[in-house]
């Protein structure tokens, strides 16, 4: 791994999270192979977290998704509005994090990867 690319979410039916999730799949798979790593953590309580597993199932999301019913990683993270964004290089050093889901993030986003991908 080169680059882990960390996402914090809300409900899967969430359209924020949603866009996001979408965003995170195109560029994962465009750069998989290159060394990024991506992590969903889906932060639904005991009455939603049933819907997670086929919400991923049925989007193809292609890589893994954790569950935070106890919502112990949000609170790591001070300001947090779903989905919320951590890069971090292979030193395990944050680099970037954005909170909320706005268009054309994903463009930032992957030029940050790609960069610490090449060196």
């Amino acid at each position: 791994m080169k680059v882990l690319l960390l996402l914090v979410s809300g409900p899967p039916g969430a359209k924020p999270c949603r866009d996001e999730l979408k965003e995170l799949t195109k560029i994962y798979e465009e750069l998989e192979e290159k060394g990024l790593t991506v992590l969903a953590i889906s932060t639904d309580d005991e009455k939603t977290v049933g819907k997670v597993k086929p919400f991923v199932k049925s989007k193809g999301i292609p890589f893994t998704v954790l569950l935070d019913t106890n919502s112990e990683v949000i609170k790591s993270f001070s300001g947090y509005i779903p989905p919320h964004l951590v890069i971090l290089d292979k030193a395990g050093s944050i680099v970037y994090t954005h909170s909320g889901y706005s268009k054309g993030v994903e463009i930032e986003v992957k030029e940050i990867v790609e960069k610490l991908i090449n060196g």
